[in-house]
């Protein structure tokens, strides 16, 4: 009797683990195509919200469609908005790097 019970905790676990996995692997597949998708949006002559829809769109676009169900569009929408952010910081950093650098640097003698 204690053989099943741990047998079927065992594949109780498993399966929630290979579950947990697949989770992992779609959201950073998810992660990477916003970013691309971002970007295309960026190429297009859509502005503001018809560039992040577009990228929700193309992002929702590569979720395999058993995924689909428990990934809803607002968990994708959040996701596309993180990406942007993390873009829109960095490119901000690079501007005041670049800003920084032009200084002319002074001569105090």
């Amino acid at each position: 009797m204690p053989e099943i019970i741990i047998s079927i905790i065992t594949t109780v676990l498993a399966i929630a683990g290979a579950i947990a996995a697949y989770y992992i692997h779609i959201r950073k597949k998810i992660e990477n195509t916003a970013l691309d998708a971002i970007n295309t949006a960026e190429n297009m002559d859509a502005v503001g919200k018809e560039k992040f829809n577009e990228a929700v769109n193309i992002v929702m676009g590569v979720i395999p469609a058993v995924a689909k169900p428990f990934i809803p569009k607002s968990v994708v929408e959040a996701v596309v908005q993180k990406v942007f952010d993390k873009v829109a910081e960095f490119a901000k950093k690079q501007v005041t790097e670049e800003k920084t650098e032009a200084l002319p640097e002074s001569n105090e003698e």
